[in-house]
């Protein structure tokens, strides 16, 4: 049986939230999903300060409004959480437009341009399956 992933998507757009929700779905219909969504970065910051446990893997958006997915990055070093905490993916409507080397933090595993592919969706629960034997 696969194990629960924890997902946290943080995006302002409903409507793209609502087609990640979507692409998940599809592109891993075997996967058990336990999604939680939040329209800006201080929301979804919040979440991970009272979530117990942390969620599996954020999805984040960069451009929005109170807290854009930078600010939210800021703000996310300075939480004193394990040192495992969650992979982050970055999502943008605009390809390269964050990207190369020292764009992001380390704790950014990838950059995703939205929609979420099927490959985008295989690489995350790879590297999901790959934490949890290590």
């Amino acid at each position: 049986m696969n194990p629960v992933i924890k997902i946290l998507i943080i995006d302002d757009d409903p409507q793209m939230r609502a087609l990640t929700r979507a692409s998940l779905l599809r592109y891993a219909p075997d996967s058990l999903w336990d999604m939680v969504e939040f329209p800006d970065g201080a929301q979804g910051l919040d979440h991970i300060v009272a979530a117990h446990p942390l969620p599996d893997i954020i999805l984040l958006d960069i451009h929005m409004s109170v807290m854009d997915g930078i600010a939210f990055l800021r703000a996310y070093e300075q939480l004193a959480l394990p040192e495992r905490g969650p992979d982050i993916y970055i999502l943008s409507t605009v390809a390269g437009e964050w990207s190369g080397p020292g764009t992001f933090p380390q704790i950014v595993r990838s950059f995703f341009e939205k929609p979420l592919t099927a490959d985008h969706v295989h690489e995350m629960i790879q590297n999901y399956r790959l934490r949890l034997c290590s």
